[in-house]
């Protein structure tokens, strides 16, 4: 004991939850400094000195006995001696806020008594040796069991927390030992998460103030590269709600500062920190983390100038991303393995989601496709995941199976419903209208077109994609018509795809091109030139019309 400072000492007895032991080192602390005796501390001051043997005299009444009274008669003592010890401050609000973790009160104050008044009669000259025992246990059963009135430290409720500031702490933090930082950094994560869920005016500026606080103080106080090590060298503290309310640090960074930083933070969070298990972060709060931070990386990070590349410490052990992308496919992989614990399958889909992005946008379409059938098969089906496959089919130019992949689509839909959870998120019409496109524009199935199309307009009541069906149906008579070697049976197939066309309700400059073509063959030049002169004012750098138009303008200055 000797070689470390005294508080150190009985701080790794409270970490270890040896009170009988704290309790006695307690008192020959307080002992030593109300005689002014030398030993190695690490304060400076004589306030501080107090106030610390106050506040474990705190802990351990509350910790030990679960006594509040006596409790709250220490921190109190300890403010007063110094007003902005940070320990006292912390210890008030995990009672206020965090009753539950600390033993019950036990009101055994006649068992107490009984036991003092037997030994003082069996043995005079033992209770004399251990009178300040005495005398101290029976003060704290007297607070116990009378009605005092509240401390004043109490009638700042949990909101105490809040005299816990930057400018106060750093004098404290180079002398703060683990089992103090653990202790202040719950106290701070309570207020914050309690402000967080106040609506009084100004709480949210202050649970951000608490939020910066707590980051500042495991910083600081870190024994390794990670900052949560110091949570984890007491493992009977209940540390979980630090965790819960850090998650919101790097969306905090996001707003409030460059966005290098919010990227470190997330870096820090999850790969400075390990992998789990080994990672503190619960398994909920470790998979929201990676979602965010994909999606960071995949929607700004990606096509934007502000990544860098991670350096870790060990460079020949692993193989570094070097772009935004490969980083995000390496954390969509880590999500992948952990998906069996997500039980939320909007959550699941979402992860989905990010990995069709992330691949596609990279370029790695086959890889994308096996990702997305694996978590098919981990979710037993997915109208939504056979959808994304086939859009990464499609993007890489391999419309058979794409075509193969909605059919799958549909079926998922028809099987299961669009009320299941599972497949409520995908439309039936929309996988139809896919695959009548793709028939239609890839694959010259114009059948397989207008069957689809059907499909769609028998069961949709959207109009948006009804107009869609009847633009694609219009166009596939218009091909059938192209297609009859015998120009007499050409004009049933025009008329109908021309109805097709005129029903669509504001049409667009392609349903307007189309009955431009349409009128075109069918010979009625004026009315086809009308069309593309509509085309012209919804959009003049409408390409796609130009060439029809010189033909049509050459057919009418030649009549």
């Amino acid at each position: 004991m000797s070689e470390i400072e005294y508080e150190n000492f009985i701080d790794e007895l409270r970490a270890a939850r040896k009170w009988d032991d704290v309790k006695r080192h307690q008192r020959q602390y307080m002992k030593n400094v109300k005689q002014g005796k030398t030993f190695k501390s690490k304060f400076r001051t004589k306030e501080d000195q107090i106030a610390y043997a106050e506040t474990v005299k705190a802990d351990h009444s509350i910790s030990k006995r679960g006594r509040d009274h006596s409790a709250w008669k220490h921190i109190q003592a300890a403010l007063n001696a110094s007003p902005t010890y940070p320990e006292a401050i912390a210890l008030a609000t995990l009672i206020q806020l965090n009753r539950g973790r600390f033993p019950k009160t036990a009101n055994t104050f006649i068992e107490i008594r009984d036991n003092i008044t037997a030994n003082v009669k069996k043995n005079i000259s033992k209770l004399m040796n251990q009178s300040q025992d005495v005398e101290e246990d029976e003060n704290d059963s007297d607070d116990d069991n009378t009605n005092p009135e509240a401390y004043s430290v109490q009638n700042d409720g949990w909101h105490i927390v809040e005299k816990l500031r930057m400018e106060t702490v750093q004098n404290h933090l180079v002398n703060l030992s683990p089992y103090q930082v653990v202790i202040i950094s719950v106290a701070l994560a309570l207020g914050c998460d309690a402000l967080q869920h106040n609506p009084a005016e100004n709480s949210h500026a202050e649970s951000e103030r608490l939020l910066l606080l707590l980051w500042d103080v495991l910083q600081y106080s870190k024994q390794s590269n990670s900052p949560f090590s110091v949570l984890q060298t007491i493992p009977k503290f209940d540390t979980g709600i630090v965790f819960t309310v850090l998650m919101e640090l790097p969306q905090y960074f996001i707003l409030h500062a460059p966005l290098s930083v919010a990227i470190d933070t997330y870096r820090i969070f999850l790969i400075t920190a390990g992998p789990f298990p080994q990672n503190p972060f619960p398994i909920a709060c470790y998979i929201t983390l990676l979602q965010r931070f994909a999606s960071l990386l995949i929607y700004v990070v990606h096509p934007s100038v502000y990544y860098s590349i991670y350096t870790p410490h060990d460079l020949d052990s692993i193989q570094i991303p070097q772009t935004a992308l490969e980083e995000a496919i390496l954390l969509l992989r880590i999500l992948q393995e952990h998906i069996d614990e997500i039980s939320s399958i909007r959550i699941k889909l979402d992860i989905c989601k990010l990995a069709f992005e992330a691949y596609t946008a990279a370029g790695l379409f086959r890889e994308c496709v096996t990702y997305l059938e694996k978590m098919v098969q981990l979710l037993g089906h997915s109208a939504f995941l056979w959808y994304l496959i086939a859009t990464a089919h499609y993007r890489s130019e391999k419309y058979v199976l794409c075509l193969q992949a909605l059919e799958n689509c549909v079926t998922d839909i028809d099987q299961y419903g669009e009320s299941e959870e599972n497949t409520k998120f995908m439309d039936r019409s929309i996988p139809l209208l896919f695959s009548a496109r793709v028939c239609l524009a890839h694959l010259n199935r114009v059948d397989d077109c207008m069957h689809f199309a059907a499909l769609v307009l028998k069961d949709c009541k959207k109009e948006a994609i009804v107009s869609q069906a009847m633009e694609l149906t219009g166009v596939s008579y218009l091909f059938q018509a192209r297609s009859i070697p015998f120009f007499s049976k050409r004009s049933e197939y025009l008329n109908t795809g021309l109805r097709y066309l005129q029903w669509i309700r504001n049409p667009n400059p392609y349903v307007r091109y189309n009955i431009a073509l349409i009128l075109a063959e069918q010979g009625d030049f004026e009315k086809a030139m009308e069309q593309l002169l509509q085309i012209e004012e919804q959009n003049p750098y409408f390409a796609e019309a130009w060439p029809l138009r010189l033909i049509l303008t050459y057919q009418l200055q030649g009549d």
